[in-house]
């Protein structure tokens, strides 16, 4: 099996035209998701035709900003570019009448009420494009094995929660190994708190690392700055918080930002792993990031930190990331002294007042893992139980159909959004 090399660039581009109170929410969107670039925003209808000179590959309009339906309907008529519109509140009649308008318009790919859900709207439109993209040949990482060549989506993976000392480390970076094992162009990240642990528990340098990205922001800056374990790279986190301070401070359009760095990862890399600390510096890891991993130990008070984490991510933080509840999951790490997974996660779920996040790996307490990570090794490489345990996340996040040479048979289900056997 075999990487091609990137077909184009994944980011869709999109132009916002609707009144400023909508479009100000989209940008903020739009803006914190790398899979997103906002071309242009107009606010006034004179300004739409201006404004579309810039090319996007999608239009994401409020028809709130025309004063009367039939302006509406006539700019809606005149474009040709792939067109997702949001009505403004209507009368059930008057709503009837402006779809049956605009019936038949091949450009116009979503026709949606003011409750629509804009997670949702974002998924589709990326899906949408991507599909598109794909037709003609362009914007995709392309895998090739014995079933021929596919397209895989790039994975922007934050392992994270804000209890700390419950391993996040230990699975985002043997997460990051089984990708590359796989086939897959992987880059780990470390954003520990400084000093970042990865460097010293992989036996890497502690430079260069994160800090030195602003100084050279660019796709061979960031190929100098990575090292190598097996087939995956890594980039270590900081080693002292005024440099944290100075990169994670940078605006997000700065060319020394971040999720500048995340767009840049992923025109190389097909997976990129962030090992996330429990700190302030988590919202920007997560707002870059496609999935998520939720990482506990089975304690109460864990399993309710646990709770907590996910009521950041899915009510506090709501519409300042691409994440949801379909791309996001659980992993009890150290199970076997403690809560039982099963009613550890019954009790996360009891304390957010409902259904939870699905739990896709559960790790048994292994000295293997201790004196593997004391021999600073990938643990992974000493402990058969480890390995095993992380395989269903594995799986999910990485299509184990993609190219796996033992998932010709079995059963279909999708989790992560991906379809993968079992």
């Amino acid at each position: 099996m075999s990487w091609s090399t990137p077909q184009g660039n994944d980011t869709v581009t999109i132009l916002l035209a609707g009144p400023k109170p909508r479009s100000d929410v989209w940008q903020m969107a739009l803006g914190s998701d790398p899979r997103f670039q906002v071309t242009a925003i107009t606010n006034a209808p004179n300004d739409l035709l201006v404004k579309l000179s810039s090319n996007p590959d999608v239009v994401l309009m409020d028809g709130g900003m025309f004063s009367a339906p039939e302006p509406f309907i006539s700019a809606l008529r005149s474009m040709d570019i792939d067109t997702y519109v949001v009505l403004p509140g209507l009368a059930p009649k008057d709503e009837q009448a402006v779809r049956s308008q605009l019936t038949g318009l091949a450009h116009l790919k979503g026709l949606y009420s003011v409750d629509m859900n804009l997670q949702t709207l974002m998924e589709k439109i990326f899906a949408d494009t991507r599909a598109a993209k794909l037709a003609t040949g362009a914007g995709s990482w392309g895998i090739s094995g014995s079933n021929g060549h596919r397209p895989v989506t790039a994975r922007i993976i934050t392992v994270w929660n804000i209890a700390g000392g419950v391993g996040k480390t230990t699975i985002a970076s043997n997460l990051a190994y089984l990708a590359a094992q796989r086939g897959y162009p992987t880059l780990l990240i470390g954003m520990g708190s400084p000093p970042d642990d990865l460097p010293m528990l992989l036996r890497l340098s502690p430079e260069p690392n994160l800090a030195h990205w602003p100084q050279n922001p660019t796709l061979e800056g960031l190929r100098l700055m990575t090292q190598k374990v097996g087939s995956m790279n890594v980039l270590g986190g900081f080693t002292d918080d005024m440099a944290a301070g100075q990169m994670l401070g940078l605006p997000k359009d700065s060319p020394g930002s971040f999720q500048t760095l995340i767009n840049t990862a992923i025109r190389e890399y097909a997976v990129v792993v962030i090992d996330t600390p429990p700190s302030s510096n988590a919202a920007l890891a997560l707002s870059v990031s496609n999935h998520l991993v939720l990482v506990g130990t089975p304690s109460l008070a864990v399993a309710l930190r646990t709770a907590e984490a996910y009521r950041m991510v899915f009510e506090r933080m709501l519409g300042m990331h691409s994440l949801s509840q379909t791309n996001s999951c659980l992993v009890l790490n150290r199970a076997g002294k403690g809560v039982e997974a099963g009613a550890w996660q019954r009790m996360a779920a009891e304390a957010v007042g409902g259904k939870f996040l699905p739990l896709l790996a559960t790790v048994p307490d292994s000295d293997a893992v201790l004196a593997a990570q004391n021999e600073r090794l990938i643990p992974l490489e000493r402990s058969e139980a480890f390995r095993q345990a992380l395989m269903p996340l594995a799986g999910a996040l990485f299509a184990a159909n993609d190219g796996d040479p033992g998932s010709a048979n079995g059963r279909m289900k999708t989790i992560l959004g991906v379809k993968v056997r079992y």
